[in-house]
């Protein structure tokens, strides 16, 4: 039987789908596990395969389909309980992230009645703060050509004083990484 599975991790419960090659659906809940995840995933997986009277892993070997979603990192955001997060970037873009791409940013997630009158509405708070922010004197060009190397010093200046200051989490966006990753390889 080639089965189709869809497993969704909520902040109370876990979620899952079996569908047969029949059609036929079987429906699973069990406890999400905060401290890892993976294990709700497991106690989900094994009511749906309990209901089909067979094994996890005989379950597993018969899925051509395994789609995961979550919403774990929206509740994180919704309920401001995520981790302090840093941003290093270049210097001079350090304020970038907090322009919100001009007004479409600003507009985003609005009501159509509060994008007809914005100055009634709160700007949101920032994921990372502009104090969590660090400039790195680093330059890749459009094409990718690395113009600038960023300095090594400079970056371990740089992650020590976020870690120094509480971050859990790091991020490294630097301008035209698309075209040319290595720089913010190197720094992350």
């Amino acid at each position: 039987m080639a089965y189709v599975i869809g497993i969704d991790i909520g902040g109370t419960c876990t979620d899952c789908v079996v569908v047969d090659g029949d059609g036929r659906v079987t429906l699973a809940k069990a406890f999400s596990t905060p401290a890892d995840f993976s294990a709700g995933i497991l106690d989900a997986l094994q009511v749906a395969a309990s209901l089909l009277e067979t094994s996890i892993g005989a379950l597993l070997a018969d899925t051509r389909l395994f789609l995961h979603s979550t919403t774990v990192a929206e509740n994180a955001v919704v309920d401001g309980t995520l981790a302090s997060a840093g941003v290093i970037t270049n210097v001079g873009f350090e304020d970038t992230l907090f322009a919100m791409r001009g007004g479409y940013g600003r507009w985003s997630g609005l009501t159509e009645d509060e994008k007809r009158n914005p100055i009634e509405t709160d700007k949101l708070p920032a994921i990372v703060p502009r104090s969590l922010v660090r400039g790195i004197r680093e330059r890749t060009d459009a094409d990718g050509t690395n113009i600038l190397a960023a300095d090594d010093v400079e970056i371990e200046t740089a992650v020590r004083d976020l870690l120094e200051q509480g971050v859990d989490a790091l991020g490294v966006s630097l301008l035209w990484s698309f075209a040319n990753p290595a720089s913010e390889q190197r720094v992350g």
